[in-house]
């Protein structure tokens, strides 16, 4: 019963979701102008990423560089016998994904995935590289130099 009625609360109060990665700020657009479905992107997505987080001819606006992913896992798994170890519904905080990426100068860019928690343990670096565009934009074929 008190899960029917959390689920009723839950679903009449959802919201549609406003952007929260930086990106979305600084060009004040969705989420699904670079995905289709996080973290895949679209067409538009790659050529954002391809021109180093970069929309040509629009300057991005302030934008606070990290955005943050939290997972919840519900459970009610069996703690043990007696009262306090009955089978009690319990939210656990599973992961916590810290990222940012940007533009750096007039042709760098970066990306840095950071778990602080996953699967409930210590969390390492998921993924980070530096990348320099060696040509300019307009360069039919781009040429980069990239680390990480």
């Amino acid at each position: 019963m008190l899960a029917a009625v959390c689920a009723g609360l839950l679903a009449t109060s959802v919201r549609p979701a406003w952007a929260i990665p930086a990106f979305a700020h600084q060009y004040d657009v969705t989420c699904q102008k670079c995905h289709s479905v996080v973290p895949h992107l679209n067409a538009f997505g790659a050529g954002f990423m391809a021109s180093g987080y970069r929309i040509p001819g629009i300057q991005p606006g302030a934008a606070f560089p990290i955005s943050s992913k939290v997972n919840l896992v519900a459970s009610s798994a069996n703690q043990g016998s007696g009262e306090n170890g009955a089978s009690l519904p319990k939210a656990i905080v599973d992961e916590i994904e810290l990222f940012t990426s940007g533009a750096l100068g007039s042709h760098g860019s970066y990306f840095v995935e950071q778990y602080v928690l996953d699967g409930a343990m210590p969390g390492l670096v998921r993924d980070a590289w530096i990348a320099e565009r060696v040509n300019p934009w307009s360069a039919r074929i781009p040429v980069y130099v990239q680390a990480g």
